[in-house]
């Protein structure tokens, strides 16, 4: 769990973007999954679950202006996909949520890969509970939180303009130390 952790309020995650648009089909998914009695919490990870059930990991079939609408209409996607999901589904249930972009240890010798999650906001007492649907598990050690934002536009990891030919490659490194080393 994190605190709330910036200046904005957390009610300044409820104002769906473009890419968090829900329509009648993600109100009646986000209702099936978040209504009904039990601890928000709980009903957040069973949100997650079936987010991860109905949009399959699939790498290359969409891009960064793909909206939780039209994944959720095609049924698979990337990080980004499920984690605009998952936000589209809690504003539309009136819970405050973010998008989260940072990077993932694979468990691999030093091996990151970029990635993204989000946010949902448990109220003041708890903080925001952050939800990996990909890897369907809470956000932890594994987790490097670069940015977040209402969706990916506002929380993109790398974002600019490139001029000229030739091949281009990108390459991450993260170091991660305890506080009292830093």
């Amino acid at each position: 769990m994190l605190a709330d952790d910036g200046p904005l309020s957390p009610l300044a995650y409820l104002a769906a973007t473009p890419l968090t648009t829900a329509n009648g089909a993600i109100r009646e998914f986000a209702a099936q999954h978040l209504s009904g009695g039990g601890r928000l919490r709980d009903r957040l990870e069973r949100l997650g679950e079936a987010i991860a059930a109905a949009i399959r990991y699939q790498p290359g079939v969409t891009d960064v202006t793909d909206g939780a609408i039209s994944v959720f209409e095609r049924g698979e996607g990337v990080c980004q996909d499920q984690a605009h999901m998952f936000v589209a589904c809690c504003r539309a249930m009136h819970v405050p949520a973010r998008y989260v972009s940072g990077y993932f240890h694979t468990g691999d010798a030093g091996t990151v890969a970029s990635h993204a999650w989000a946010d949902a906001w448990l109220g003041s007492d708890e903080g925001w509970l952050s939800v990996d649907l990909t890897h369907r598990s809470l956000a932890g050690e594994r987790h490097c939180r670069l940015a977040v934002g209402r969706d990916y536009l506002e929380a993109a990891p790398v974002r600019g303009v490139r001029r000229g030919g030739g091949h281009e490659q990108l390459r991450v490194s993260v170091i991660v130390a305890d506080s009292a080393q830093q």
